[in-house]
């Protein structure tokens, strides 16, 4: 039986709106730390708010390292490209992606 792993629910890479930055050696750093195995990564909010090439830069990370990194896609719910940007995750990016919907009335539609 193998041993369980510990997983980090959800971690940040990249460089962030509010001026944070962690780079992908700064994460495995804390991970190792911790004595965490594995983390769901996903990435920080640019500061130009254009997730594309952000969500490319994680998924690259969990192709160079799929044993510690779990890629999740990030969308942005409001943006006008939102359905777009959740196809080219799901389809090409690792197949994952998240949205934390700033809309919870729904004006804005991610389309079919």
């Amino acid at each position: 039986m193998n041993a369980p792993r510990v997983v980090d629910g959800l971690a940040f890479v990249g460089e962030c709106l509010f001026g944070a930055t962690q780079s992908y050696e700064e994460l495995l750093l804390g991970l190792d730390d911790s004595g965490i195995d594995a983390a769901v990564v996903s990435a920080a909010r640019p500061v130009d708010y254009h997730l594309g090439p952000a969500n490319d830069a994680v998924a690259a990370l969990q192709n160079r390292d799929a044993v510690r990194v779990i890629g999740v896609g990030r969308i942005d719910a409001n943006r006008p490209d939102a359905g777009e940007e959740t196809r080219r995750c799901l389809e090409g990016l690792g197949g994952w992606c998240s949205s934390r919907v700033a809309d919870p009335v729904g004006v804005n539609s991610l389309g079919d």
